[in-house]
């Protein structure tokens, strides 16, 4: 398996066109477990710099990807390896995934957030209606429910709600 994926002609014509240019078929794996390693500590293993490391995993995992399928169409199905194609399938693919990276980063950012630790988040939901306010007020951590609490507050008239609307304190009502 180390041969066909690192010291092979297609695979070797491959890795020697990535970015990085490193001659895989010289380092010595003893075996598939080791060239894992080896991609995924590429800083301290392969001496690639911090901001090297993502794509060269993503790189790595497409290379490998792409040399297995090709082998799988040339034992199966008798189709001859293009190591061009593999090349703009590789260029492809590592765009796509790479937006994809952008995307989740980016939605990373807006991702609920625990509090620290000892603190507690109070997440409220309201419902105004023509008989009165609800409210319901859960203290959760972890989405996990710790306390419900359920009032109806019984209108006196359309200003009664001015206060809950704009983040005011104090009594919007009275109880029912």
């Amino acid at each position: 398996m180390v041969h066909l994926l690192m010291k092979c002609n297609v695979a070797t014509k491959i890795w020697k066109e990535l970015p990085w240019a490193i001659r895989m078929d010289c380092i010595p794996f003893s075996s598939s477990a080791d060239l894992v390693k080896a991609i995924l500590n590429a800083d301290v293993l392969l001496n690639l710099d911090h901001q090297s490391v993502k794509p060269f995993i993503l790189n790595a995992a497409l290379v490998l990807d792409s040399i297995w399928q090709a082998r799988n169409l040339l034992v199966h199905q008798q189709v001859p390896v293009v190591v061009e194609d593999i090349f703009a399938g590789l260029r492809r693919r590592y765009a796509e995934h790479s937006c994809a990276w952008m995307e989740v980063e980016r939605a990373a950012g807006k991702r609920w957030v625990p509090p620290p630790f000892g603190w507690l988040k109070v997440n409220t939901d309201v419902a105004i209606r023509r008989n009165g306010l609800y409210i319901v007020i859960s203290l959760d951590i972890l989405l996990v429910p710790l306390y419900d609490l359920y009032r109806k507050f019984s209108c006196y008239g359309p200003n009664s709600w001015e206060g809950l609307r704009f983040g005011g304190g104090g009594v919007f009502g009275s109880e029912a």
